[in-house]
């Protein structure tokens, strides 16, 4: 048997990048053994890859050996050219690139990538002696795209392409290339939300796209915009897509296999060996570490697919692909029946098979011409090499077969006689066959293939259907892109594949004429939304696609967008009887507008919106200036101040009465005029009074209000010469909050009490499922407590029942507002907490009277977090250490302040202290 060297194909990603460990030693005759190629770094690998195959070569495809960008786009054009691809450093030519460049006697040298992959220095140098075409572009999808578009210039068919993701890593091309080279098409690269230069190639080709690749690789965004026809989904690692790829495309492994390590970031071996798997049509293998599962499917597959005249070639050394790896195929190839027995090989010296390609990649067969006959020995007179297509340098005659493909493989038949391959037709259809063609010296064989187009349909009604269906095909495939943000032209295509025309109607041709330019609305108009439909026509077949347009409407001027915030411009409340502050926008934040304001009284209604109520109304022109860039408008609202009430008080419970109304109103000043028991009211009896409304009246206690007499100025009296006083109230919330939160806490008190109170119940069981309810549903909110911060929700019951945190003053109004409501008599209290003789921090908590006798009651220390040490308890424990307790122990730890001291009663009693209850005999606890 011949000593048999097999060429190497460069019609995959060549990608020889980072280390790898093979050199192109010799291959030794089949044996039924696995071959094993391996040796040193890549450029001499690739250096001896190319005069391993080639002996002459009028065309070099030159790469960097520093990345596998550049060398994406260069492997289907070095398939297409026939030529070795060579690596070289980026700033300098090496030893092994220049001497392999002069041994093939090269002519033409093709430069992948720009000057920062092959600098200014390597190209000048070559310019003396070889002819350059320079590929090149900004990034490596321009390089990509000017590559695919000289393999146009080189007769490559545009019909059908691949596209893959060559840029977030290349697992998904690595076993997509061997394919495309196999099949004649071009590889176009994406990124996972980048397809630009791709589209721009399949729309000006009317290209039908493939693309490899999960969602998360190509998003649906990016096929969409290729026109995608097809997507292959990898799996869920780079060794599951491998053989999901195998088998999606039905690579068969009948002469040819080859199995290369792909572990981590060990890419080199697998690239080197896709080279050859996309020559010779052949599976390319990914293998994992020895003993990994991924490493046992792809045994596996071997296995399952390998014949016993498969010549199986390991690419790596024993490092990346363990003895126990080949032997383990070796025994698989043992066991077919087909397989071949030892025999002694000739010398090394005997002459190889020599491989040119079939450069003509395709032929035509139409109704005027039912058959072809084709020579092979001048086929690539055709195409752009003028080498033989199959040569046997030692003189052999070469035998010829055929392999048919694809789906109208049965509609057409091919004989071969000598070197002449004669295809005829069956039958009158219109498609694509694929036929490879065999070339045997008896031994071995090399083989490629070429493609014949056919349409000899002269049936004037099988023309109808078939242009039905091209229409509906490229209906279909027709996508404007995103269509609901339109601000430009929209490229509107009139002519589709297979010789589809594209005729547009719009709805608004004011908005979208039928060409597609874009006329955008006034800002006032808002966005217009109008209807193109497209149609599609074949000779007699038509089809309709409808694609709604959201087209934007133009962007407002600083002049309209002040005039809407003018139009828009409002004041809440009555402006004719103002009594409160009035709340002024300072930004218009939708229009982007500022607005100040401008009072014409600052004494009465201030620029801010205060208000200082006399003992007259008052009239008041306020001004809003909206203003945005250089524009400024005016608009005047006019305002009644109301003058205060004229509010008399004769006694404390009076005067305390109008102040609890003022605060349930929510207003910022009163006047009063005092008379009789307390016309004689001095500054430190008033603060007392004061202060005492916040225990007399806990359920208007919200937003923190803090009361402020009005001093004269002589300071010597609060009273005005007519017995007045005044009194400013201050709040942390706004008016609209306050009311929003009472209306709330009411509300949400109904919906407790129709929840825990069931018919039947006690007083005293009342008050113990309300007390558990707010210590399980509330959480102290320590952060603030220890920070001392005090907000207007953690002193309320709107905190502690609605938002469920608080502290002492939010549980206690809580509990006294649940009380009110079960209609148990009830009291709020403040004062401070006590630890030993010392004074502690501001404290609240309730009383409560049952059977006509009082109690104290301290929900916040009965809180699981929270006890009067701050020590934590269980959260599954309520506790009931401070249930209803007589003041000789509870005055231990509480001391009222001096209004619950004079005015609120002892307690004394112990009947309903929680030690002294049987919960047993409880409506509350199942009985």
């Amino acid at each position: 048997m011949k000593k048999f060297k097999r060429a190497l194909a460069s019609s995959t990603i060549l990608a020889l990048v980072l280390q790898t460990n093979i050199v192109g030693g010799n291959v030794k005759a089949y044996d039924g053994q696995v071959k094993r190629f391996e040796g040193n770094n890549r450029y001499e690998t690739a250096a001896k890859l190319a005069t391993f195959n080639w002996t002459k070569s009028d065309n070099i495809v030159l790469v960097s050996g520093e990345g596998y960008a550049d060398a994406l786009s260069a492997s289907v054009l070095a398939k297409r050219l026939n030529a070795p691809i060579i690596l070289t450093n980026p700033n300098n030519l090496n030893d092994n690139a220049r001497q392999t460049i002069g041994k093939l006697k090269a002519k033409n040298i093709y430069v992948i990538g720009g000057e920062a992959s092959i600098s200014s220095k390597i190209r000048n140098g070559l310019k003396d002696n070889y002819k350059l075409i320079e590929l090149k572009g900004r990034d490596r999808f321009e390089t990509n795209l000017n590559v695919a578009e000289e393999m146009v210039k080189l007769g490559v068919d545009t019909s059908e392409v691949m596209v893959v993701n060559g840029k977030d890593g290349f697992s998904d091309a690595l076993s997509a290339a061997p394919i495309a080279a196999a099949n004649g098409q071009i590889l176009l690269i994406v990124s996972k939300d980048n397809g630009k230069t791709a589209t721009e190639f399949i729309q000006k080709h009317n290209s039908k796209a493939t693309v490899i690749g999960t969602r998360n690789v190509v998003s649906d965004k990016i096929y969409n915009s290729l026109g995608a026809s097809r997507r292959v989904d990898g799996g869920a690692n780079r060794f599951e897509t491998n053989l999901k790829i195998l088998k999606e495309f039905n690579v068969k492994s009948d002469t040819h296999l080859y199995i290369a390590n792909s572990t981590g970031k060990g890419y080199a071996d697998a690239l080197v060996a896709s080279v050859l798997a996309g020559k010779f049509n052949a599976p390319l293998i990914l293998t994992d570490t020895k003993d990994s599962k991924d490493t046992e499917k792809a045994l596996k597959y071997i296995k399952d697919n390998i014949k016993g005249t498969t010549e199986i070639n390991a690419v790596g050394g024993k490092s990346v692909i363990p003895e126990s790896v080949t032997e383990n195929i070796n025994k698989y190839i043992e066991k077919k029946p087909d397989s071949k027995p030892d025999v002694e090989p000739k010398p090394e010296n005997k002459a190889p098979i020599a491989t040119g390609t079939l450069n003509k990649s395709s032929y035509n067969i139409n109704k005027d011409k039912s058959e072809i006959t084709i020579n092979l020995k001048d086929l690539n007179n055709d195409g752009y090499q003028s080498d033989a297509a199959f040569v046997d340098p030692d003189g052999d005659e070469l035998t010829y077969t055929t392999i048919v493909d694809g789906e109208n493989k049965d509609k057409i038949g091919v004989t071969v006689k000598d070197s002449n391959i004669t295809i005829k037709t069956k039958e009158q259809f219109k498609g694509q066959v694929k036929i490879t063609i065999v070339a045997s010296d008896g031994e071995k064989s090399v083989s490629d293939f070429f493609k014949v187009n056919v349409d000899n349909i002269d049936n004037k009604e099988e023309t109808k259907i078939i242009d039905a269906n091209l229409v509906q095909k490229e209906k279909a495939k027709l996508i404007l892109g995103d269509l609901n943000n339109v601000i430009g032209d929209l490229d509107l295509p009139i002519k589709a594949e297979n010789g589809v025309e594209i005729a547009w109607k719009s709805t608004n041709v004011n908005i979208v004429n039928n060409t597609g330019k874009v006329t955008r609305p006034k800002a006032t108009e808002g966005d217009a939304v109008i209807t193109l439909t497209a149609t599609l026509s074949k000779g007699e077949a038509k089809n309709t696609k409808d694609f709604v347009v959201t087209v934007k409407a133009k962007k407002f001027t600083d002049e309209e967008l002040v005039d809407i915030s003018l139009k828009d411009l409002k004041l809440e409340g009555n402006l004719n009887s103002v009594v409160d502050n009035i709340k002024l926008p300072t930004r218009d934040e939708k229009n982007k507008v500022d607005i100040e304001w401008r009072s014409s009284n600052n004494d009465i209604l201030s620029n801010t919106g205060i208000v200082k109520r006399t003992n007259k109304d008052e009239n008041i022109t306020l001004t809003a200036v909206v203003k945005r860039g250089t524009v400024k408008k005016n608009k005047e609202f006019n305002i009644k101040v109301k003058a205060l009430e004229k509010l008399v008080a004769n006694n404390t419970q009076e005067f305390c009465d109008i102040i609890r109304d003022v605060l349930e109103r929510v207003e910022p000043s009163v006047s009063i005029k005092l008379q009789e028991d307390i016309v004689d009211l001095d500054l430190s009896e008033l603060l007392m009074l004061l202060e005492s409304i916040y225990s007399r009246y806990p359920e208007v206690d919200y937003g923190c209000p803090e009361m402020h007499p009005k001093i004269r100025d002589d300071q010597d009296s609060f009273q005005s010469p007519e017995g007045e006083v005044n009194i400013n109230i201050t709040y942390k919330l706004d008016k609209a909050t306050i009311e929003m939160e009472k209306a709330a806490v009411k509300v949400k008190v109904q919906e407790i009490i129709n929840n825990v109170i069931k018919e039947g119940m006690s007083d005293v069981e009342k008050e113990l499922v309300l007390h558990d309810y707010i210590v399980k549903n509330t959480e102290y909110n320590m952060d603030n407590h220890n920070k001392k911060i005090i907000l207007p929700d953690d002193c309320n019951a709107y905190g502690v029942l609605v938002k469920r945190i608080g502290t002492s003053e939010g549980y206690s109004k809580a509990m006294y507002e649940l009380l009110k409501a079960a209609g148990i008599e009830c009291k709020y209290v403040t004062g401070i907490s006590v630890h030993g003789a010392v004074g502690g921090d501001r404290h609240s908590w309730n009383m409560v009277k049952l059977d006509n006798e009082w109690y104290n009651l301290d929900v916040t220390w009965d809180e699981p977090i929270f006890n009067k040490n701050g020590s934590n308890n269980s959260l599954d424990k309520v506790n009931h250490t401070y249930f209803n307790i007589p003041d000789n122990i509870f005055h231990k730890d509480h001391k009222r302040g001096n209004y619950e001291n004079d005015e609120y009663a002892k307690c004394t009693a112990t009947k309903y202290s929680y030690e002294n209850i049987d919960t047993s005999q409880f409506v509350s606890y199942g009985k």
